[in-house]
């Protein structure tokens, strides 16, 4: 099962738009996902290896681990909120992470 998350934005130029399929608890496309919605390379990459680790960790079947990198991630985005993406891109990217967690 999977869903598919679009996002519209307007800018200087026109409108942009971004999809991507993210399989339903799974790790898979976040990262791809992340770097779509973040302004800064830096910052999206950062974001994506705090993901990335989580998916290893869940590999492992490492749950504390797992929790504790998607932790940090929303935390990271809660912190980036407004500065390097945009609010309602950040929710749905905290509702991602928060459903990874169970």
């Amino acid at each position: 099962m999977s869903d598919t998350f679009i996002c519209k934005a307007e800018s200087e130029g026109g409108m942009a738009e971004a999809s991507v399929t993210v399989k339903r608890a799974s790790f898979d496309g976040v990262p791809a996902l992340v770097q779509s919605f973040v302004s800064r390379a830096g910052v999206a990459s950062s974001m994506g290896s705090k993901i990335r680790a989580a998916g290893r960790a869940d590999a492992r079947g490492n749950t504390n681990a797992r929790d504790g990198s998607l932790s940090a991630f929303i935390a990271q985005v809660e912190a980036q909120t407004g500065l390097t993406v945009d609010a309602d891109e950040a929710a749905i990217l905290i509702a991602i992470a928060t459903a990874l967690m169970s």
